[in-house]
């Protein structure tokens, strides 16, 4: 197998929700020379980034992605040949269980908020010639389709990052001013009307929203009388059928009544009530990021860059510069193709991070002795003629705390009964603190380790380490007798 190091060029792959990318540079080029997919284009929208769809034929063979996937499924729906084809949608978080089929030797995960930071500190370094980040702490706003999240370092006198605190964030992503306008729409037409619409039109849905997605980096602080917004015929058709009325009339019974012309295929909007619709959005991150620097360990931190699609809206950029106008702002020509950039850079030149803070409480499920004082009734079980109890959470990382990279945290497991084969170690992540067992809410299975016991009859113990490795937490198992290792990897992108 050819090692990474020997490989010809460096691809990025960005799967989000909404939209995604990829990006490459050949191993002898700089990465002033990074290459996108020619750019997907819909209608007046050029992007390095597409729709995240995908379409199969009846066999189940690959057909199409992105745009090409969209207008063909959509095609075949008005042909009324759609119903053996298989069309999916925003599927990343289906994936969450199983990646993609890349050999593992190939592939390595980045971090978002890393690989943006990387590529920032290359600009910075290329166009400002220094490198004012430099023993610097700073703010990562990744603002994306769907959601925020904000993390923040300092970068070491060594080159490396450390984590200041856990990424936090929430759903103030682009896709939050589709909902609004959404929700306008409905005042109007009407929730029944418009669910119609959007299942029966789908294709005119889909413009609509695309009509959004160009208003959205479009529309400025300073954008003032009316905004023309393009309109489905459909829509309008189908309210008039259903409700026996005009949408002008419609209209008039609103709080809209002033401020919207919606004639034909054309909407004309009050510029305050379009820019209206950003305001879950920017507030929610400014909102966040006052209630992060009120933390003593960022409260000095002054420079913050923002990436992400959403970050290049107009709208967005302005509410960050006014709500923190004393910090130095950063925001790449390029801030939505950031991250997929970032990603080429560290996959040629790793980034190295000297520690995060652990993002949940990292543990193994255990089995220890049944204290009636201690342990529910119903937890109780009998394993090997002992009482014990089932369920137990054992910590090993807590969530908040700083971790080194590397920093191994231990422990010891024996088998429960004489004649055990193999020791089953379940790993488990918790949004809480102290989870005291698996059953807890906000407890989440990540996977097992099998050790394989020596053929004998006695109880073994397993020597338990766990630590962080680059994007990974490593879970690694020693039999005591035969000191056989067993070792394996979860991720906690």
């Amino acid at each position: 197998m050819i090692s990474k190091e020997d490989k010809l060029l460096v691809a990025a792959i960005d799967l989000g929700t909404v939209y995604s990318g990829y990006a490459f540079v050949y191993k002898h080029e700089d990465f002033s020379k990074i290459k996108f997919n020619p750019a997907w284009s819909c209608g007046s929208l050029l992007s390095c980034k597409c729709p995240t769809c995908v379409l199969f034929d009846e066999n189940k063979n690959f057909d199409s992605f992105g745009y090409e996937a969209e207008d063909k499924y959509s095609c075949l729906k008005y042909d009324n040949m759609h119903e053996k084809w298989y069309y999916f949608r925003r599927f990343k978080m289906s994936l969450h269980e199983r990646k993609a089929d890349i050999d593992s030797g190939s592939l390595t995960l980045a971090l978002e908020p890393e690989a943006a930071s990387m590529y920032c500190q290359l600009l910075i370094e290329k166009f400002s010639g220094s490198n004012r980040l430099t023993s610097n702490k700073y703010m990562i706003l990744d603002i994306g389709a769907i959601t925020t999240e904000i993390t923040v370092y300092e970068k070491q006198a060594d080159g490396s990052l450390r984590e200041l605190h856990e990424p936090t964030g929430g759903a103030w992503g682009g896709t939050k001013v589709d909902e609004a306008f959404h929700q306008m729409l409905i005042k109007i037409v009407g929730a029944k009307t418009f669910k119609k619409f959007c299942d029966t039109q789908s294709d005119d849905h889909k413009d609509l929203l695309r009509e959004l997605e160009l208003k959205k980096r479009t529309i400025t602080p300073v954008s003032d009388n009316k905004i023309t917004v393009r309109m489905p015929i459909s829509l309008t058709s189908l309210y008039e059928k259903e409700c026996g009325k005009k949408i002008a009339d419609a209209i008039k019974e609103t709080s809209f009544k002033d401020k919207m012309i919606w004639t034909g295929d054309k909407a004309r909007i009050e510029a305050d009530l379009i820019k209206g619709l950003f305001k879950e959005c920017t507030d929610g991150v400014t909102g966040c990021v006052r209630e992060l620097l009120q933390k003593p360990e960022i409260a000095d931190v002054n420079t913050f860059v923002m990436v992400g699609g959403f970050s290049e809206s107009p709208m967005m950029q302005a509410a960050v510069k006014d709500a923190f106008p004393n910090a130095k702002i950063i925001i790449p020509a390029d801030a939505g193709q950031a991250v997929l950039k970032g990603a080429v850079v560290s996959g040629r030149e790793p980034m190295k991070i000297a520690s995060r803070i652990a993002k949940f409480t990292y543990g193994i499920n255990i089995s220890p002795p049944f204290d009636s004082t201690l342990h529910p009734q119903e937890k109780r079980v009998v394993v090997g003629g002992k009482e014990r109890c089932k369920d137990v959470f054992k910590k090993y990382i807590q969530k908040g705390e700083s971790i080194k990279i590397g920093e191994r945290r231990s422990g010891k497991h024996v088998s429960l009964k004489t004649n055990q084969k193999e020791l089953l170690l379940k790993i488990y992540a918790s949004a809480t603190k102290d989870p005291k067992f698996i059953t807890d809410p906000g407890c989440e299975y990540l996977g097992r380790l099998i050790v394989k016991l020596p053929k004998a009859q006695n109880i073994f113990k397993v020597n338990v380490d766990m630590m962080f490795g680059q994007t990974e937490l490593l879970v690694e198992a020693e039999e005591e007798t035969s000191k056989q290792k067993f070792t394996s990897y979860f991720d906690f992108l």
